[in-house]
C-alpha cells in the first residue's frame, strides 16, 4: 500500500514538472518545488520498491551507504577548501549539505543508483543460471546509472549553468572519481540488497517505469535547451532498455 501511494505520488510530481517543461514560464513559473517534490516522490518509490522485496533494514542501509558515500565525493569536489574542487553549484540548487553540496544531489544519486540497479537485474533476469550474471547485472548497472548521471551533467554544466566546473581540475579526473564511485556503491548495494531466499523475484518494472520518467524529463529539458547528445542518450535509455525488457518478456525470460 504505502509503495502503491509513493508510486502515485511520483507519477502525479512527474506530470507536474514535465508539463512545466513542455510549457515553460506558464505553470508555476517562479516556483522550484515542484522539481524537488518529484525527487522526493522518486526517493520515497525507489525506497519502497526496494522494501518490498528486501529487509528495510537492509535497504536502510544501502541507502544510508549510497548518500554518505555521494555526500564524501561531492564534498570532494565542491567544498572551497579541498585541493581537487572542481566545480560550484548555483544558488538556485538550494540548501548546501556541509556549505557546498547541494541536499538534492546525494539524492538523486541514490535514486539513480537503486534503479539502475533494478533496470540491470531486470535485463538480465533471464541469465540467472550463467556464473557471471553479478558481473553483467554491476557492468550493465553502471554504464546506466553513468549514462544519466553524464546527460545531468551537460544540461547543468550547458544552459542552465547549475554547476560551474573550476577550469584548474580536469574534468576527466572529475568522471573518473565518479565512474569508480558509482561502481563501488553499486557493488555494495548489490551485497547489501542480496537475495538470501530461494524462489523466483519479481520482476523489477518498478525501476524501469522509474528510469523511463527520469531520463523523459532530463530529454525533455535536454531538446529545450538544444543539447542534442544529452537528449540522444535519454532516448537512448527509454527506448533500449525498454525494447530489452519487452523482447525478455516475450522470451518468457
Amino acid at each position: 500500500m504505502l509503495n502503491r501511494a509513493a508510486w502515485i505520488a511520483c507519477w502525479g510530481a512527474f506530470g507536474l514538472v514535465w508539463l512545466r517543461a513542455l510549457v515553460p514560464g506558464v505553470i508555476l513559473p517562479s516556483h522550484d518545488w515542484p522539481e524537488a517534490l518529484f525527487l522526493v516522490t522518486s526517493v520515497a518509490s525507489s525506497l519502497s520498491n526496494a522494501c518490498r522485496q528486501r529487509p528495510s533494514q537492509s535497504v536502510v542501509l544501502a541507502a544510508a551507504v549510497i548518500m554518505g558515500g555521494a555526500i564524501l565525493t561531492g564534498l570532494l569536489f565542491s567544498w572551497p577548501k579541498s585541493p581537487l574542487t572542481a566545480m560550484e553549484f548555483a544558488p538556485a540548487l538550494g540548501p548546501r549539505v556541509g556549505g557546498s553540496l547541494p541536499w538534492s544531489i546525494p539524492l538523486f544519486w541514490l535514486v539513480t543508483i537503486l534503479n539502475a540497479r533494478g533496470v540491470a537485474r531486470l535485463l538480465l533476469r533471464g541469465r540467472k543460471s550463467r556464473e557471471n550474471v553479478g558481473y553483467e547485472t554491476l557492468g550493465v548497472g553502471i554504464g546506466l546509472a553513468l549514462a544519466l548521471l553524464w546527460s545531468a551533467w551537460g544540461m547543468a554544466t550547458g544552459a542552465r549553468e547549475s554547476i560551474r566546473p573550476v577550469p584548474n581540475i580536469s574534468m576527466v579526473l572529475v568522471f573518473g572519481a565518479l565512474g569508480v564511485t558509482t561502481g563501488l556503491l553499486l557493488a555494495v548495494t548489490a551485497v547489501l540488497l542480496l537475495n538470501k531466499k530461494p524462489g523466483p523475484e519479481p520482476a523489477e518494472w518498478q525501476s524501469l517505469g522509474t528510469w523511463w520518467l527520469m531520463n523523459l524529463l532530463l530529454g525533455t529539458w535536454a531538446v529545450r535547451d538544444r543539447l542534442w547528445i544529452a537528449a540522444l542518450i535519454c532516448l537512448a535509455q527509454i527506448v533500449v532498455p525498454g525494447y530489452l525488457a519487452w523482447r525478455g518478456r516475450q522470451l518468457g525470460g
